[in-house]
Formats: structure tokens, C-alpha cells, sequence
């Protein structure tokens, strides 16, 4: 037997929700963009990093697993989560997976999966039998792997659509707002092993600078990603702000929040724009050294100012929790 699903590939180093929009393409929020499943997952507000250098595996000290699964569940989707809790695959975990991925498959859904050409974040979209492979795709690759050497790619994390989630429009705002500044304040339990998320990442990207120990490779990278996301904020919120112009007193107010609140994140992006400018990715002859002296002040300057604009953004999704809890 064999299956091929087509995907639709959008580009963005936020790979996670890169993967998680290949596969809802395949349900009945097909028409959701990229920049709308960024937001209602909160993947447009993050930020995460590993405090004193900043290093390229930042981004992806997070949970996998529990991400991708609150990723689907805030866009109205149960999914299975297989992460084998063991350093070596058997033959038989092999087999049980290689199942589960085919029947997903079958039913029409692609599998997110985690660490398979590169260390980020694809989709397995296809299978064939009689040639015992897998196709995948991540940002760096779109090819077979082998079902014998599925576990040479230490693939630790494994998403499967399941059953779909009964959401209204008034509760999904609720439940991404409410990740959004779970995220924020540090309270969602998604980062590991010491990293800094929410507001506390830029206070901990400050620190780097100021200490001298900042991975030239890794802070042009986390700007990239960071910039990237907040893009999609701004456009996440003035597409909030439209869609909930209906003309009832509490759709009016969250339009106008939403809409003061993407005034605030694209001047966070405006900030960022200026750091992407210096520090470019990838790496090149004319961007700066983030560890000399001379261009620290205005670095830091800089995270400040994003920071502050962040956290007026963050006071207005305040207020957009508030009038959607009365």
C-alpha cells in the first residue's frame, strides 16, 4: 500500500507552527493562514532562550510534545502525542509507530514530527510499502527515510490528529489569550532546562549582551525567529480586530483592543527590524559582532525598547481577558 498527501509548505524558522499549519490544511480550518494559526496558538508571541549566550538551540528548549499538543487543542484538535520515553527504539516500538503514522496517513492527516532531517520541527505526508519508506519535510529537506532508519533520526516527538474539539468563537479567544499571557508572565510550563521565556527571555537577551558571553550565530538567530513570530503577531491582531467588528458592544471593544494591541506589537517589530539589520541571518561579512563593546548600548537599547512596547501589548490582551471572562 501506499499514500501521498499534498501539503502546503510556507516558509517561516518558526518550523513548529510551520508543521501544525501543513496539517490543518488537511481539516475543516483549511482556510486559516499562517499568520492565524501562529496567533491562536501563541506561537506569534513567544519567546525563548537560553540566558548568559543565547545559543542556536534556544528556540527548541521547550517541551515538544506538550506544545505541539496545546498548539492543536487552541485550534480545536485533539491529537495523540508519541514521545518514546527510552534512548533506543525497538523493533516493536518501531513497528507500533510505523502503524500509527500509516493510519494516520490513511485518514487524510499528515504527522508532525520532530528531528528528522534536521533539528526542527516537519511533517511526514506519505508512505510506501513496497519501498518500506516514509516521505517527509522539514525547511531543510523533502525526501524518504527508511522505516529501518526512522530511529537513527532520534525522533523523540511524534504528533497525530484524533478527534475534534467543540470550540466557540467567544471560548477560542479566550483559551489563546489566556496562552498568550500564560506565555508572558512565565507560567505555562513549556520551557526546560533553564531557559528564560515570555518577558523574562528579553531581560535574560539584556544580561547576555551586558556579560559579554553571547553566541554571535545564536543571537542572529533568535532575532530572526523572534522577528518573524512578531510579525505574524501584528497581523494575527489586525485580523482579530477585523473579524470582530460585528457591531455588538463586546465585538466592537475587542476590535479596538486588538487593533491598539497590534499598534504595540508592530512597534516591537519595529525594534526587532533594527536588531535583524545589525545581527543578520544568516550570518554575513557586514553584520555586526554582538560582543563588541561598541555595539552593546545600542543593542540593548533596543531589547528595551521591545521589551516595553511588548509588555504595553501584553496590558491590552489584558484588558481582552477581562472582557471576555465578565
Amino acid at each position: 500500500m501506499q499514500t501521498t498527501l499534498p501539503v502546503k509548505f510556507e516558509s517561516t524558522p518558526n518550523t513548529i507552527i510551520q508543521a501544525i499549519h501543513m496539517v490543518v490544511q488537511h481539516t475543516d480550518q483549511a482556510s486559516l493562514s499562517l499568520s492565524e494559526v501562529m496567533g491562536y496558538t501563541s506561537h506569534a508571541f513567544r519567546i525563548n532562550v537560553r540566558p548568559q549566550s543565547i545559543e542556536t538551540d534556544s528556540p527548541y528548549t521547550i517541551h515538544g510534545g506538550e506544545a505541539m499538543r496545546r498548539g492543536f487543542r487552541l485550534l480545536g484538535y485533539n491529537t495523540q502525542v508519541i514521545c518514546p520515553p527510552v534512548k533506543t527504539i525497538t523493533s516493536d516500538m518501531l513497528t507500533d509507530i510505523i502503524h500509527t503514522i500509516r493510519h494516520s496517513l490513511d485518514r487524510g492527516f499528515p504527522v508532525v514530527a520532530w528531528n528528522m532531517f534536521a533539528v526542527e520541527f516537519g511533517v511526514i505526508y506519505g508512505y510506501d510499502d513496497s519501498r518500506k519508506v516514509l516521505f517527509a519535510m522539514d525547511n531543510s529537506f523533502d525526501g524518504p527515510i527508511p522505516y529501518d532508519q526512522l530511529p537513527n533520526r532520534r525522533v523523540l516527538a511524534l504528533c497525530v490528529m484524533d478527534q475534534p474539539i467543540e470550540i466557540g468563537r467567544r471560548e477560542r479567544l479566550k483559551e489563546t489569550v489566556a496562552a498568550i499571557l500564560d506565555h508572558a508572565y512565565s507560567r505555562d510550563g513549556l520551557a526546560w532546562d533553564q531557559a528564560r521565556d515570555g518577558l523574562r527571555g528579553y531581560d535574560a537577551w539584556i544580561d547576555a549582551f551586558n556579560g559579554g558571553k553571547i553566541s554571535n550565530k545564536g543571537n542572529a538567530l533568535n532575532l530572526h525567529l523572534l522577528a518573524d513570530a512578531r510579525r505574524h503577531a501584528v497581523a494575527f491582531l489586525e485580523l482579530m480586530s477585523a473579524q470582530w467588528d460585528d457591531g455588538t458592544s463586546f465585538g466592537t471593544n475587542v476590535s479596538r483592543l486588538a487593533k491598539q494591541a497590534a499598534v504595540h506589537y508592530a512597534d516591537v517589530l519595529d525594534n526587532l527590524g533594527e536588531l535583524t539589520a545589525m545581527y543578520p541571518y544568516p550570518l554575513s561579512k557586514r553584520g555586526a559582532n554582538p560582543r563588541q563593546r561598541e555595539n552593546v548600548p545600542r543593542s540593548i537599547e533596543l531589547l528595551g525598547r521591545a521589551r516595553e512596547a511588548e509588555v504595553q501589548g501584553i496590558a491590552v490582551l489584558n484588558e481582552i481577558y477581562g472582557a471576555v471572562n465578565k
